[in-house]
């Protein structure tokens, strides 16, 4: 392997470890936080023993892909833009997608990944099985992570509840693990709340 070959690959992975600086959860608590990398390693984990255990019929190369890069427009951030606060600011929500389209579309151009692009207008647009299931499983990935974090109070019984519905409807035979889900955090929220 030549020299610039070797270059190119410790430049790509030195990008790549630039997921581990951005942090998760920043403006909602810090308390939740977490790495973006940390989360895209666990919702790999989860997703493949979903697939494995529901025996979903799914591209598994394309689906291992779009774990690991569906995050990838949030390098060069502190924080990522937070799920509660796009959704009540659409503005914010705005910024989020201009941000991530230009730190992809720079990201693909710079290590020669042109596919990069397309997966992410796919996940963005839910457009493939892989990408609606991989959202579904970044969601419950998040609901699994609050449920996680030890000594602070969750808030927004409902929205947490919730959070995972829309996402995961398309993927009935999950049905059995979200309703599990969302019982554990329907308990945590009574215990918090001494019933």
């Amino acid at each position: 392997m030549k020299a610039k070959a070797c270059e190119e690959i410790i430049d790509y992975i030195s990008d790549i470890q630039g997921l581990k600086k951005v942090k998760r959860y920043g403006a909602y608590d810090k308390a939740f936080e977490d790495s973006v990398a940390e989360h895209c390693y666990a919702a790999l984990v989860l997703g493949l023993k979903l697939i494995e255990r529901f025996k979903l019929t799914l591209d598994f190369e394309k689906v291992v892909h779009a774990f690991l890069f569906h995050d990838i427009g949030e390098l060069g951030l502190e924080y990522d833009f937070d799920a509660h606060s796009v959704a009540r600011d659409k503005k914010l929500g705005d910024k989020k997608t201009e941000y991530e389209t230009k730190a992809v579309s720079s990201f693909a151009k710079r290590h020669g990944l042109p596919w990069v692009v397309d997966f992410n207008k796919d996940y963005r647009n839910h457009a493939t099985a892989e990408a609606r299931f991989v959202y579904a499983v970044d969601k419950l990935e998040n609901t699994i992570h609050m449920l996680n974090v030890k000594g602070i109070e969750l808030q927004n019984r409902e929205g947490c509840l919730a959070y995972c519905d829309k996402a995961t409807a398309a993927f009935g035979e999950l049905e059995p693990f979200v309703n599990e889900v969302k019982r554990r955090v329907a308990e945590r929220f009574d215990k918090e709340e001494g019933k």
